[in-house]
């Protein structure tokens, strides 16, 4: 009877483990889901900064254009 009860207690004990395990890999999994989440949505938020700042510039060079193409800039009183 000890001997089904050691044998009963060290199947529990593994299948305890084997769980324990699981949901360890099943944990690991999920931080590195989480951080490959957050360095894209880092990429994407830089991507859009860069973007942003481009478009400034772009805007920055045309209005100095315009300003440059002004009728009678050039021509001095």
């Amino acid at each position: 009877m000890r001997t089904e009860q050691a044998a009963l207690g060290l199947a529990d004990a593994r299948v305890r483990q084997a769980q324990a395990e699981a949901e360890e890999k099943e944990g690991l999994v999920q931080a590195n889901v989480t951080a490959e989440k957050l360095l894209a949505e880092a990429r994407g938020e830089q991507e859009k900064g860069l973007a942003r700042a481009r478009i400034l510039e772009a805007q920055a060079a045309a209005e100095e254009k315009q300003g440059l193409a002004k009728p009678g800039f050039w021509k001095r009183s």
